[in-house]
């Protein structure tokens, strides 16, 4: 299983994205100027990857056909979106 992340970094590069991919053992950090699949193709891991990866929901994680888990403390941030999008409906 991979727990995997993508961050601002601050690198040679202007604008930089920190990819991050981990396992309870190992951690493979890549920067790199675009944050979604492009970056990932180029950090190397995701696309050869085929066990769970732990993410958020965002789409170009879900691309990778997968099993996916989400992580936990996105779960509460996104059902707090729901319930501000349509509080009286919450009720």
């Amino acid at each position: 299983m991979w727990r995997t992340s993508t961050s601002p970094a601050s690198a040679s590069a202007p604008r930089c994205t920190g990819h991050v991919a981990c396992t309870p053992r190992l951690t493979w950090y890549k920067a790199h100027a675009k944050r979604g699949k492009a970056g990932m193709a180029d950090a190397g891991v995701l696309p050869h990857f085929t066990g769970t990866t732990v993410t958020d929901a965002w789409s170009s994680y879900l691309g990778y056909g997968r099993a996916g888990a989400l992580r936990n403390a996105h779960i509460p941030r996104d059902l707090d979106g729901v319930h501000h999008a349509d509080p009286t409906g919450q009720q």
